[in-house]
């Protein structure tokens, strides 16, 4: 648990807990006590904190280097394997570009989903409207054979006021009339 310590170079057999500094064999094994304990100095923070007065980073301390203490660096890749990393370049820049007609065909099919909806919209509009429609031609030939109706009651009612009313208020003023007149034909006054 050292700054700069790796796992390679470390000659302890068993493996501590970054959290508690306890000394398992195991850590997938390990349950942690979740108290924070760091091995070096006993204080109460995680071992692979920089807090700790033992590992100061602002002391001017001389550094010897010891190949040993540092892991050697990757081997230099082979031409196959960058041509391997061109391939996959190239894979990862078309997939970036299906990615993007993709992307443009849901745009499309999302307008063309709006289109269908309000062509469906439209439709239910157009049968509501015919349906009103075909209500209202259906009322205007009912008004019609009403008026027709009331028409012919209108005519019937004229002839029968033409025809019999009108007769007898005239002999009703006629007899008014003569009731009113003395006997040799003069209006009384």
């Amino acid at each position: 648990m050292g700054l700069g310590h790796f796992k390679k170079q470390c000659s302890q057999i068993t493996n501590a807990c970054r959290t508690c500094g306890d000394l398992v064999d195991d850590l997938k094994l390990h349950i942690c006590s979740k108290i924070e304990k760091f091995i070096h100095c006993g204080l109460n923070h995680k071992s692979n904190s920089l807090k700790s007065h033992v590992i100061d980073l602002n002391k001017n301390v001389n550094v010897v280097y010891n190949n040993s203490h540092f892991p050697g660096l990757p081997v230099a890749q082979n031409s196959s394997s960058n041509h391997m990393l061109n391939k996959l370049d190239n894979l990862l820049a078309q997939m970036t570009e299906v990615n993007v007609h993709l992307s443009n065909l849901k745009v499309k099919y999302d307008k063309i989903d709006k289109i269908e909806q309000i062509t469906l919209a439209k439709n239910d509009s157009d049968v509501l409207m015919k349906e009103n429609l075909n209500l209202l031609t259906k009322q205007s030939m009912e008004l019609k054979t009403e008026v027709i109706a009331n028409n012919l009651m209108v005519e019937h009612h004229e002839n029968m006021f033409t025809k019999l009313i009108i007769p007898m208020f005239e002999d009703i003023f006629s007899f008014i009339t003569m009731q009113n007149c003395d006997s040799k034909g003069r209006k009384n006054t």
